[in-house]
C-alpha cells in the first residue's frame, strides 16, 4: 500500500508539472496534415459494419481534429467510470474516505468489560478486508475493551441493504457470480468475493486440495479436482448452486433472500508439480454476513470475549464512537478504479455521493449528480442513459463527445485535473493499457480508460501529440463483429498517429 501511495503522488507531481508546461499554450491551429491521417484510416469496411463513435480534440486549443459519429449514443462500458471518477473528485474531494466506525452503547469498566452493544456501523468501503478489521479491531482494544456482555451488531443501513448492480441481469453471470459482478453493500469485505484457492495434493491421484481464504458457513466446496503427473494437460471447471430456505427463490436481479447454502462444484485436473496456488474468485450473496462472520472471527483471534448475541441493526444515535477505520484518500482509490477497472469501487463512489444528501442513499441520486454535471458542461441530452457507476450494462447511453467534454474539463481544473489524469492507465506501463502501444516511441505517450462487454469496445484517452500538444480521443465501438484485437489495433494507430504527424505551428 505505501508503494501505490508514493507511485501515486510521484505520478501526481509529474502530472502538474506537466500541466502547468502545457497552460503555457501556444496558438495552433487544427492541423489539416492530421486530419486528413486521421480519415485514412476510415477506409476501412469496419466502419460500415458497426455502430462505431469517434471525437479527436486538441485539448490546449479545444479545437476538434477528427470527428465521427461523436454525437451518436453508444453503449460505453466502464469507460462510464472515467465520469464517476470526474463527478466523484468534486463532489467528495480528493482527500474523502470512506469510515467504518465501532459505536457502542453502555459503560466500560476498569477490567475493558463493555456492559453494553457493540455496534460495527458501515460506511461502504470497497476495499474492506482481513488487514482492516484486524486493525480496527485492535484499536478497539487499544481504547479498552477486552470483552463485551452484550450484543454486537452490524449496521449495514447506509446503502439500505446489499444489492446488485442495477442494468446488468445476465442470466449466466447472476448464476454464476463472477468476480466483476459483486454486490454492493455498506458492508463489504474482500470486495465482496470469495477467494477458492486450489493446490495439489500429497500425491498423483490423490484428490487436489480446495479451500476458501476466508471463512463463510453458507459456502461448500464439492471438490471433484485430482492430480495429476507433473507437466499433464491441465483443466478447471468452477459451477455455483445457490440453495435457498425457501425453495421457490432464484437470485434475480431485482432481490434475493434467504440464502441457505452456496456450494461451489469444483471438478478438473492440476499437475503435481504446480508450486503457487490457483486461485478463483466468485462474487458472494449477502455480504454483510460475510463480513460479520470474518470480523466475529477476527475478534476471536484477537482474544476478544463476547457474551451476547450477534445479528443486524442500525445503531442508534446516542451510541458513542469508539474507533473508525479510513480508507485511503479518494484520490488513491480512483487511481485503482480507473486503472484496473473496479465495478465495486465505482458503485460505492455513486451510492457515497448520495449518501452525502440523504439515507439510505440509492443509485438514482447519485447518478443525479452525474447528469447535472453533464447539464453544466453543456453536453446532457435526451437519448442519454445512465444505470449505474461502472458501466456494467449493455443498455447505458453514451455519446463520444460527452466523454471528451468531460476529460477536457478535467484537464483544464488546475485543482483536481492532476489527480483526475493520474487515475488512467498507462499506456505500456499498466491497468488495461499495460500491454498497448509498447513501442518505446508510444509507451507513456497515452493515458487512459478502457471499456468492453459483449460486442462492445471503448476507449478513452489523454494522447501527447507529437506537436507537445494534448489531445482528448475517445473511440467508441457497438455491435462489434471482428475480433477485438482488430479494435484494439485500429485504436491504437489513431493514438500512433497523433504523436507521429505533428501539427503546423503558427
Amino acid at each position: 500500500m505505501h508503494t501505490l501511495k508514493f507511485s501515486a503522488y510521484l505520478h501526481q507531481t509529474t502530472v502538474l508539472i506537466g500541466l502547468m508546461f502545457l497552460s503555457w499554450s501556444k496558438e495552433v491551429l487544427a492541423s489539416p496534415d492530421l486530419t486528413q491521417a486521421l480519415n485514412e484510416h476510415m477506409e476501412h469496411p469496419f466502419f460500415q459494419e458497426s455502430d462505431v463513435g469517434i471525437q479527436v480534440v486538441n485539448a490546449n486549443t479545444k479545437e476538434e481534429v477528427f470527428s465521427y459519429n461523436s454525437e451518436t449514443h453508444l453503449i460505453p462500458a466502464s469507460v462510464m467510470k472515467s465520469l464517476t471518477a470526474a463527478v466523484a473528485l468534486q463532489e467528495l474531494g480528493t482527500e474523502y474516505r470512506f469510515l467504518t466506525d465501532i459505536r457502542y452503547t453502555g459503560e466500560i469498566n476498569e477490567d475493558g468489560v463493555l456492559k453494553g452493544d457493540l455496534y460495527v456501523v458501515g460506511g461502504g468501503d470497497p476495499y474492506m478486508d482481513g488487514e482492516s478489521i484486524w486493525k480496527l479491531i485492535r484499536d478497539m482494544k487499544v481504547e479498552g475493551i477486552n470483552s463485551v456482555h452484550g450484543g454486537i451488531y452490524f449496521d449495514d443501513t447506509r446503502y439500505g441493504g446489499a444489492s446488485f448492480i442495477p442494468g446488468w441481469g445476465k442470466e449466466v453471470d447472476l448464476a454464476n457470480g463472477p468476480s466483476y459482478f459483486p454486490m454492493r453493500s455498506s458492508l463489504s469485505f474482500n470486495t465482496n468475493n470469495v477467494a477458492i484457492h486450489v493446490r495439489p495434493g500429497s500425491r498423483v491421484g490423490t484428490k487436489a486440495e480446495v479451500f476458501l481464504e476466508y471463512p463463510y458457513s453458507i459456502v461448500e466446496i464439492d471438490n471433484q479436482v485430482k492430480t495429476s503427473s507433473p507437466g499433464s494437460n491441465s483443466w478447471m471447471s468452477v459451477e455455483r448452486e445457490v440453495i435457498f430456505e425457501d425453495d421457490t427463490q432464484e437470485v434475480t436481479e431485482g432481490q434475493y433472500q434467504n440464502v441457505e447454502k452456496i456450494i461451489y462444484h469444483f471438478t478438473g485436473r492440476i499437475p503435481i508439480n504446480v508450486q503457487k496456488d490457483w486461485v478463483y474468485y466468485r462474487s458472494i450473496l449477502e455480504p454483510e454476513r460475510f463480513f460479520q462472520e470474518n470480523f466475529l472471527e477476527i475478534l476471536n483471534g484477537h482474544g476478544v470475549e463476547h457474551r451476547g448475541r450477534s445479528d443486524f441493526k442500525q445503531a442508534p444515535d446516542h451510541a458513542h464512537t469508539l474507533v473508525s477505520h479510513r480508507s485511503d484518500p479518494l484520490r488513491l482509490l480512483i487511481t485503482d478504479m480507473n486503472k484496473y477497472s473496479r465495478n465495486l469501487t465505482a458503485e460505492a463512489l455513486i451510492l457515497e455521493m448520495a449518501a452525502q444528501q440523504s439515507m439510505p442513499a440509492n443509485t438514482a441520486q447519485g447518478l443525479a449528480s452525474v447528469e447535472s454535471y453533464l447539464e453544466r458542461l453543456g453536453v446532457w441530452s435526451e437519448g442519454t442513459v445512465l444505470y449505474n457507476g461502472s458501466g456494467l450494462s449493455p443498455t447505458m447511453q453514451l455519446q463520444a463527445s460527452q466523454v471528451s467534454a468531460v476529460m477536457l474539463d478535467m484537464f483544464d481544473n488546475q485543482l483536481i485535473g492532476p489527480e483526475y489524469y493520474t487515475s488512467l492507465a498507462v499506456a505500456g506501463r499498466d491497468g488495461t493499457l499495460r500491454r498497448r502501444l509498447q513501442e518505446e516511441q508510444y509507451t507513456s505517450r497515452a493515458r487512459g480508460k478502457t471499456g468492453s462487454i459483449n460486442g462492445v469496445y471503448c476507449l478513452a484517452t489523454y494522447v501527447l501529440g507529437g506537436d507537445g500538444d494534448t489531445y482528448v480521443v475517445v473511440f467508441f465501438v457497438n455491435n462489434l463483429r471482428r475480433r477485438t484485437s482488430f479494435v484494439r489495433q485500429l485504436q491504437n494507430q489513431f493514438l500512433q498517429t497523433i504523436v507521429d504527424v505533428p501539427s503546423n505551428i503558427f
